[in-house]
């Protein structure tokens, strides 16, 4: 006879195949109804990435997915790359290109990303196939905060000869995919989560059925206009820069003296900032007019109306104000691109202008992805970035090893 304890053990087995075979069903279900190509941006962000304890976020490893449109594969770093070998074969010259989403080609295919079209310019430079490796180590979303851990615990035992450092969007940035807690990049603590915790999490975060739910919860919220205003209130409230200038500029120096300390060779890229501003105020004068202070006046009147209960008006309010922060952002950019060339100019290292040769360029508007998505460089847009990296490498002769 099968003892009780023998019973109690089937039956708890049953149960918890019960509940993975339904996971399954549900989970199967859920990409139905919500396929990639029904995803929002922030749903696909979190398709692709997972919270890190330490870097807040990294890409998934061995993906094969749609993301923004085009197929994406990841190694087994998450990058968008083929797989590296640790220990670099003989007579290779490799550069490892460090940034986050126009790096990592956001909406662009992979052969048509700068690191891609790079690797294929240096290698007629050197007109041999096989002595050329350039390393696409983009991450969306990460900072130079971000960027310099993650180099200095990941990409350094691949031995670079050379790289390229194009962070900025993100620095000016006011807002995370995890851990949107308010303050700047180097405040956040390391993640108090266990390594099992980060792992379920990571596993929720990836579930199309998390996403389902997640979107069915928040429709509920955003049918009440007292929730909608306090999600706004609290998403401008969190709204702070994540790196400071005096952070960006020794981030940028951290890199001068690890790339300087291990016989790297370095470069630097500004990056175009092509932000959607909001309607009706695209014009470069609104600068010179007093709106940097907007995104503070509108959220103090949102607050004014939440308080008299007017939710409509509070929540109209509270999302100028976050329209606003553009704004910020916009300008910010400015004042970080001019951070790195003179960073750039005081260490000597070679400077790459791509906001320059974009403004310059009659067709400005044809390099980004559209009106959907006027923030990343499209496959033109790419090609100038790579061509204007080759250009810089070729003038300081940095492909002598």
């Amino acid at each position: 006879m099968i003892s009780w304890k023998m019973k109690t053990f089937i039956k708890g087995a049953l149960f918890v195949l019960v509940c993975f075979a339904l996971f399954i069903v549900l989970e199967v279900f859920s990409h139905l109804i919500l396929p990639n190509g029904k995803l929002g941006t922030l749903e696909s962000i979190f398709n692709i990435t997972e919270e890190d304890p330490v870097l807040f976020w990294r890409q998934r490893a061995h993906l094969k997915t749609e993301f923004q449109g085009v197929k994406v594969m990841t190694n087994s770093l998450g990058l968008r790359n083929k797989e590296i070998s640790i220990a670099k074969p003989k007579g290779i010259f490799r550069v490892i290109c460090l940034g986050a989403s126009p790096t990592f080609g956001w909406g662009v295919s992979v052969d048509k990303t700068y690191p891609f079209l790079l690797e294929q310019r240096l290698k007629e430079a050197k007109q041999r196939f096989e002595d050329i490796e350039v390393i696409n180590a983009g991450q969306i979303g990460y900072s130079s905060h971000q960027g310099l851990i993650f180099f200095e615990q990941y990409m350094m035992k691949y031995s670079p000869d050379l790289i390229v450092v194009s962070y900025v969007l993100n620095d000016i940035d006011r807002y995370r995919f995890f851990r949107n807690e308010g303050v700047m990049d180097k405040e956040l603590k390391t993640s108090r989560f266990s390594a099992i915790t980060i792992r379920l999490k990571r596993l929720l975060t990836g579930s199309r059925l998390y996403l389902v739910l997640n979107r069915a919860v928040s429709d509920l919220l955003y049918k009440n206009n007292r929730s909608m205003s306090l999600v706004l209130k609290k998403q401008v409230e969190l709204a702070k820069v994540r790196v400071s200038q005096d952070c960006y500029k020794d981030n940028l120096e951290k890199f001068i003296t690890l790339c300087s300390n291990s016989g790297v060779k370095l470069i630097f890229v500004k990056m175009p900032i092509n932000l959607s501003l909001p309607s009706g105020l695209s014009d470069s004068k609104t600068f010179q007019e007093g709106l940097y202070g907007l995104s503070r006046l509108h959220y103090t009147l949102g607050c004014q109306y939440l308080d008299k209960k007017d939710y409509v008006s509070s929540f109209e309010f509270f999302k100028k104000a976050k329209d606003y922060l553009v704004f910020e952002c916009q300008r910010d950019g400015k004042v970080y691109q001019d951070l790195m060339e003179a960073v750039a100019i005081k260490n000597n290292v070679p400077l790459v202008d791509a906001a320059k040769v974009f403004s310059e360029n009659a067709r400005y508007g044809e390099l980004f992805n559209g009106k959907l998505d006027p923030t990343h460089p499209n496959p033109a847009g790419q090609r100038l970035i790579a061509e204007s990296v080759y250009e810089i490498i070729l003038r300081y002769d940095l492909l002598k090893s």
